[in-house]
């Protein structure tokens, strides 16, 4: 500028077409591999469909009640297993699952499939609005299964209702889940021989799967606790 006038214009010139058609072509390479992701997600939840079809069809000729109790069980752990995947495939975020609405709505499964007209049972939820990976969905959602429906089948025997509490909670950096119900409480067996059976068997490994650490007593009713950190997606490989 001299005397108020512009007398000349100096700039830098910057080619970015290089990097525009670089961001272009990660955006599109995403784009693809959640569509992947998806299609993964309900292809698995569809052929863990059919499976839960097959052992459905196995228990109508089971010989015995017994075998149509083990093939029902397998059937709706299974099903527990399925419904992580619907929810992965359902929502934006293909890594980690709602727990507030998968709980939820396994909750709600279980109550349809155990409930019977002589016994009246209320499940109470209490979830903070936390999401988990599929590596620690899919264990939640077992245990879940497993001692919600063996609390329907042995905790409220002779009674006519029970009440049924689950809770997901953070405490500090770790979180708490507990499922407690008011019934009967856990046999009068042996430590071993509870520690020993196959429902426990399972209980236990799925604690491990999620690294926590695991308490089970009576208070008076069977009160079952995890607690656990949490994984970030990241995180797994």
């Amino acid at each position: 500028v001299v005397e108020k006038k512009v007398v000349g214009i100096y700039g830098i010139y910057v080619d970015i077409t290089d990097r525009k058609q670089a961001e272009e072509k990660v955006k599109k390479s995403l784009q693809e591999k959640e569509m992947l992701l998806a299609e993964i997600h309900h292809r698995v939840k569809n052929n863990l469909a059919v499976i839960t079809g097959l052992l459905e069809l196995q228990s109508y000729s089971a010989d015995n009640e017994n075998a149509k109790r083990i093939l029902k069980d397998s059937q709706m752990r299974v099903n527990s297993i399925a419904m992580v995947h619907e929810k992965l495939y359902k929502s934006e975020d293909f890594s980690e699952v709602d727990i507030q609405q998968y709980f939820g709505e396994l909750s709600e499964i279980i109550h349809r499939t155990m409930k019977s007209s002589d016994l009246n049972v209320q499940v109470k939820t209490n979830i903070s609005p936390i999401k988990l990976p599929i590596t620690q969905a899919i264990p939640c959602g077992l245990l879940l299964n497993e001692i919600l429906t063996n609390s329907y089948k042995h905790a409220f025997e002779g009674r006519e209702q029970g009440i049924i509490n689950v809770c997901l909670l953070k405490q500090d950096t770790k979180l708490v889940f507990s499922i407690r119900d008011d019934g009967i409480g856990l046999p009068d067996n042996s430590d071993r021989d509870i520690n020993q059976s196959m429902g426990m068997t399972l209980i236990k490994t799925l604690a491990k799967q999620l690294n926590a650490e695991f308490t089970f007593k009576n208070e008076p009713g069977a009160y079952f606790e995890f607690v656990f950190e949490k994984k970030d997606a990241e995180e797994i490989n």
